[in-house]
């Protein structure tokens, strides 16, 4: 087959899944639930005396419906981490998030406030919002932004995240998702300043900041099951006053979706459940 033919088929495709109007979505019919694991590896660039890091998880959480309120739904859901380094102390990791959202046959959009802790480093908080939008059948578009609070570790500050997202369906039982994330936070590190100080008294006020870009699969082999694997690759950029790195970081992990929406990969990431791209700064 020629590679003329290949681009027409290919943008006869795209052009059909454009037309196609937004699939049938709306809120939540009852209880949804998921449970995921995920390993994750990341080697960093262009810094002196970093460590790669190596990251296995578990998370849980459910959506409901909110009694007596049309359209209006909540999630909760917590994730555990165990982090590991060649150089680096073993830490662990405690997230907790809470949701609220409205969801119509068209978009979703809500709220998320978000707490996580490290072991050896300090904890931080955000809040935000976020909204998904489905463009047609096979294209859903989504964004978030929110405050970044960070606390209890030479690092401690205050700051901004703001990112963008889309995802293709080629498939109702897979997902393509690619997005751009940014983060930007003031602190007193004194990793980073390079001058003695006093923190909250003499030291200068630095910027960090992140830059991420990166792309994930998703596939369901059989809907019925409802256990589905995934994997991605993330590429951030960090800038601080001291210099620039960089870090590449690959995961693979399974997810089991449960609750009254079943079905397709597609139905049930529209109908059940929020993404887990949506719950915060990343």
């Amino acid at each position: 087959m020629s590679k003329r033919i290949k681009l027409l088929g290919t943008a006869c495709v795209l052009a059909t899944s454009l037309a196609a109007g937004p699939a049938a979505a709306d809120t939540l019919a009852g209880f949804n639930g998921f449970a995921d694991t995920e390993f994750s590896h990341t080697s960093f660039s262009s810094c002196s005396g970093c460590s790669a890091l190596n990251t296995g998880s578990l998370g849980l959480g459910m959506a409901l419906p909110l009694a007596d309120l049309p359209n209006l739904n909540w999630q909760m859901d917590a994730q555990y981490g165990h982090e590991w380094g060649d150089h680096l102390h073993t830490e662990q990791i405690w997230d907790f998030g809470l949701s609220p959202f409205w969801a119509g046959p068209q978009s979703r959009f809500g709220l998320n406030l978000a707490y996580e802790t490290v072991t050896h480093f300090g904890h931080q908080t955000n809040g935000g919002g976020f909204m998904e939008w489905y463009l047609s059948d096979a294209i859903t578009l989504a964004a978030k932004a929110g405050y970044l609070s960070d606390g209890g570790s030479p690092a401690a500050g205050h700051g901004e995240y703001i990112a963008g997202a889309v995802t293709f369906y080629p498939i109702p039982d897979a997902a393509v998702s690619g997005f751009i994330d940014y983060q930007d936070v003031n602190t007193a590190a004194l990793q980073f300043s390079g001058v003695p100080c006093v923190v909250g008294l003499s030291c200068p006020s630095l910027g960090i900041h992140n830059t991420s870009f990166g792309v994930t699969g998703e596939y369901l082999p059989v809907e019925d099951m409802g256990l589905a694997i995934f994997a991605g690759f993330t590429y951030t950029q960090t800038g601080h006053p001291g210099g620039n790195f960089n870090g590449s970081m690959f995961n693979i992990g399974l997810k089991y979706y449960t609750g009254v929406a079943g079905g397709s990969l597609e139905n049930r990431q529209r109908n059940g459940s929020l993404r887990d791209w949506l719950r915060g700064a990343d």
